[in-house]
């Protein structure tokens, strides 16, 4: 799966209100974050939290279940390091994407963004915020994150590394139409802008409290049909992502973040 830049937003008074922001040259990231959440229309938030995105969390979140309860098992049982455990969570996610029907642009975001976070939760830090993807397995981190009711770290782990990129995705989408005039002179002012509201949107989504959805997390992975767990994970995904946009829209203040171990158009965007 991949993501493409090429298809361009919709033509909505919203979305025109996006642009301008990109003819005014404006660099900063709050700003334009808010203006792309508020252009965002009803579909379009439910698909950025839909099923198959709530697929890449419950995977990700099974895998620390498996970890602590069952670590010979697929899909952990071969992996002898970080990047082959997140590698194998990754293709987990994939085949369960497939056997459920889902493929979307989302999809894709959320496979690469269950990837970055489960590098993040295995990996031992080697600085502020960098992970040692290159470490020995240590499949005790992700375990922990289970056994000591931390589930809702993880989930805001995989939301801020989805924002980031689902932000990112909508900026890249319109903004190089812009690159070569006075507004973006540059390729790479582009790429700074993009990278920054990405940047932006992951801080305020790690600022939103996640704690309150934990013990319906534990709830979820322990239910004996496979349903439950589906439609469990979906709807806090669901809730803790509308929260995530919600901060966005309103300014959210980034600097509060935790460290993490307009008119809507009647479309989708």
């Amino acid at each position: 799966m991949g993501t493409s830049n090429y298809q361009r937003s919709p033509s909505t008074p919203a979305w025109e209100h996006v642009r301008d922001a990109y003819r005014a040259g404006t660099r900063d990231p709050a700003e334009v974050s808010r203006r792309v959440v508020l252009a965002l229309a009803p579909q379009t938030r439910e698909l950025m939290a839909g099923p198959g995105v709530a697929t890449c969390l419950r995977t990700l979140l099974d895998g620390a279940r498996a970890a602590a309860q069952h670590p010979v098992e697929a899909p952990l049982r071969n992996a002898t390091s970080v990047l082959t455990a997140a590698g194998a969570l990754r293709s987990e996610a994939d085949r369960r994407l497939a056997l459920g029907g889902h493929a979307s642009t989302y999809c894709a975001i959320a496979l690469d963004a269950l990837g970055a976070s489960a590098v993040m939760a295995l990996s031992p830090a080697t600085g502020p915020d960098l992970p040692n993807a290159l470490a020995p397995l240590p499949l005790a981190r992700l375990a922990d994150t289970y056994r000591h009711g931390h589930l809702h770290a993880l989930t805001q782990r995989f939301i801020v590394a989805d924002m980031d990129r689902c932000l990112s995705y909508f900026v890249s989408r319109d903004l190089s139409q812009f690159v070569g005039t006075d507004s973006f002179p540059t390729v790479s002012d582009a790429r700074r802008l993009t990278s920054d509201v990405g940047f932006y949107a992951g801080r305020v989504a790690s600022a939103v409290p996640l704690t309150g959805y934990e013990d319906r997390l534990q709830a979820a992975l322990s239910s004996e049909q496979a349903q439950g767990r589906v439609h469990g994970v979906h709807d806090i995904l669901g809730e803790a992502f509308r929260e995530s946009l919600d901060a966005i829209q309103g300014g959210g203040r980034p600097e509060d973040a935790d460290p993490v171990a307009g008119s809507p158009s009647e479309g989708p965007d």
